[in-house]
């Protein structure tokens, strides 16, 4: 719960859209599905998609995180 917390205040995401998101998603799974389920959010709030290097930075926060 923490990670989702941590990763949910970094990219300024409600926590309970961050889970309610990734909720039906395997828990083997979360870490690679993380940064589509991300961009599907920030897109349907109207926000710019991360730039390459910020994605990066999230796919290995999502990978230490739900590891």
């Amino acid at each position: 719960m923490a990670a989702y917390r941590t990763l949910a205040t970094a990219l300024a995401i409600d926590v309970e859209v961050l889970w309610r998101t990734l909720w039906l998603v395997p828990a083997g799974l979360v870490s690679e599905a993380f940064l589509p389920y991300v961009e599907h959010i920030l897109e349907a709030q109207g926000r710019q998609l991360p730039g390459q290097p910020q994605r990066d930075r999230l796919v290995m926060l999502a990978r230490r995180s739900f590891s």
